[in-house]
């Protein structure tokens, strides 16, 4: 007689055929039912305001201070940025715009995280 896994410790509707214990998915950080699981996957993909503001920067391999200077800021401001506790008004976010046009980078997730960016 073939044993038959334990339901309790499957996910039903895993999205993985029930196969996967939910200790697993659990260790992996993972969330066992699938509208927590896309949600938790829509969470990870929005990069927030401070992580685009810094990966735009260290993309254009630039300090702090020298991205402050390229948008016209201070550097303690480009330093709130990205630590999350201030975010730019419209004046450097036109700054920020040039700076993106002129490396060619997108700034469309930029200025998409900074609408939707909340303090």
């Amino acid at each position: 007689m073939k044993a038959s896994p334990r339901r309790d410790l499957y996910p039903e509707n895993s999205g993985i055929g029930g196969t996967i214990p939910c200790a697993l998915f659990a260790f992996l950080g993972l969330a066992t039912s699938p509208g927590k699981l896309k949600n938790q996957n829509k969470k990870e993909m929005q990069m927030n305001f401070p992580e685009e503001i810094k990966r735009i920067r260290q993309r254009s391999f630039l300090t702090q201070q020298d991205f402050a200077k390229k948008i016209g800021v201070a550097f303690s401001t480009v330093n709130r940025w990205e630590a999350g506790r201030s975010k730019p008004n419209l004046k450097a976010m036109k700054s920020i715009y040039g700076f993106c046009l002129e490396r060619k980078l997108p700034y469309e997730t930029i200025e998409e995280a900074w609408l939707d960016y909340k303090l």
